[in-house]
């Protein structure tokens, strides 16, 4: 109860500044530069539940993170979502070290309806850990839709050049419908793979494809393999179409030994080798595959762990571990962002049997941290990991088994994966990422 106060506290104080900010327009024109309105709704999932902390969300932080250096972009970060991810997103910017002055959304200067918001996400983020149908979370879930049924989502302040959807195309605000949008799509596994998605979330992002306007929309595709989806899934035009790789953030590296026996302690992953596998815990990532791996390989390496981290997604994962390895398999649920550089450094493997990727983020972070990858070729993993890794069909077991034995026996092979795996790290990085991003604005600024 404790906690809960101070963090109801925490959020009354930040939700009482962003509404005095609001009634001031911080969002102007800055010379030259390129105004843009970030549009990023899943920010303000993050701070209801930990978990939304990962993939898409990482990546918004980091363009967010990168773009404070360029003086010629000013940056206004909204959700066009609801009220309630409006001020969302204002806590995760405060969460990130990201400036508050961003956050180019209005707010009500009423203090009971401040008070309330902070009251019902203080409220939702705590029932977040209990059952999805428990009377707790249906009770946050009426209020949250009780209260942005009876406020009206105003406009975003400021003066706008772009508006840029980090997440698919979210419903523009009446008075922003004129100004030119730019739409980020991460991957369309919803229409490639629904048997392998929550029906309401494929239900929710064919809605947001449909939204898409291939007369005036242009649309950022972050691999080969989301541009070809778009043109092959909803018949976009290519020609609208920007590929733009995500980055590796600069923390991804080589860590010290006092750091990686502290995450290991931290983590009780005790002191022997092991084989890791991160990613939202889901059918769709096949962990099966990482588990049988390691049953095989069990007998022949003793002192071989396995770690799964990542947090539940929106099915169980059918991981099944054998009872006499059970103490051989540990996993800690989802990772702070300050351990991972020193889990994936530390680990022998790393493992990624997905079956179906827009881009693939966790195996470029390996490979920056120096770790051996033995990945699928699914979707864009093939495109992203290149020769830099190990490519293994996601239904052939004696493969994964026979390229992990590889690196755990021979030394030399997998200091050569070290080595390429870092040199392929290196060519993606968020700078490029932000001056590919940066030229496309003015591009598209020059048509209309």
């Amino acid at each position: 109860m404790v906690a809960a106060g101070r963090v109801f506290l925490k959020s009354f104080a930040l939700l009482g500044a962003l509404a005095a900010l609001s009634r001031v327009s911080t969002m102007q024109s800055m010379g030259d530069t390129i105004r843009v309105l970030c549009e990023a709704s899943p920010l303000g999932s993050a701070d209801l539940f930990p978990a939304a902390r990962s993939g898409i969300h990482r990546v918004i932080v980091e363009f967010l993170r990168c773009a404070r250096q360029f003086d010629d972009l000013t940056i206004g970060v909204t959700s066009f979502a609801s009220l309630y991810e409006r001020f969302g997103v204002a806590q995760e910017l405060a969460e990130q070290g990201l400036p508050l002055g961003w956050h180019a959304a209005s707010f009500p200067d009423k203090a009971w309806l401040v008070s309330l918001v902070g009251t019902i996400r203080s409220a939702h983020r705590a029932a977040f850990e209990a059952p999805r149908w428990s009377p707790r979370r249906v009770v946050c879930s009426a209020a949250r839709r009780g209260l942005e049924s009876l406020v009206p989502l105003s406009a975003p302040v400021g003066s706008w050049d772009l508006v840029h959807c980090f997440h698919n195309a979210q419903r523009i605000p009446t008075a922003l419908v004129g100004v030119p949008r730019i739409v980020t799509v991460h991957d369309l596994i919803p229409l490639r793979f629904p048997e392998l998605c929550d029906a309401r979330y494929v239900a929710v992002r064919r809605e947001e494809f449909a939204r898409l306007d291939p007369q005036r929309d242009t649309v950022v595709a972050i691999s080969e393999t989301t541009r070809n989806d778009l043109v092959d899934l909803i018949g976009f035009p290519l020609e609208r179409i920007r590929v733009i790789p995500n980055g590796v953030s600069s923390c991804f590296g080589p860590t010290s030994d006092q750091i990686r026996a502290d995450m290991r302690k931290q983590l009780q992953l005790g002191l022997g080798r092991y084989l890791l596998t991160l990613c939202t815990l889901e059918p769709r990532k096949n962990l099966a595959r990482a588990v049988d791996t390691f049953v095989a390989l069990a007998d022949e390496y003793p002192d071989l762990s396995l770690v799964i981290a990542g947090g539940g997604g929106w099915l169980p994962a059918g991981i099944a571990i054998p009872e006499r390895l059970a103490h051989r398999c540990v996993m800690p649920g989802r990772v702070p962002d300050a351990l991972l550089p020193a889990l994936f450094g530390d680990a022998s493997v790393f493992l990624f049997p997905s079956r179906y990727e827009g881009f693939g983020l966790p195996p470029l972070e390996a490979m920056a941290c120096g770790t051996p990858v033995v990945s699928s070729p699914g979707g864009a993993l093939g495109e992203v990991i290149g020769d830099a890794g190990m490519l293994c069909d996601p239904d052939d077991p004696e493969e994964w088994v026979r390229s992990c034995r590889e690196l755990l026996s021979d030394a030399g092979r997998a200091q050569q994966l070290t080595q390429s795996g870092i040199a392929r790290a290196k060519q993606f990085s968020w700078a490029s990422c932000l001056e590919k991003h940066r030229d496309l604005y003015a591009e598209v600024l020059s048509e209309h």
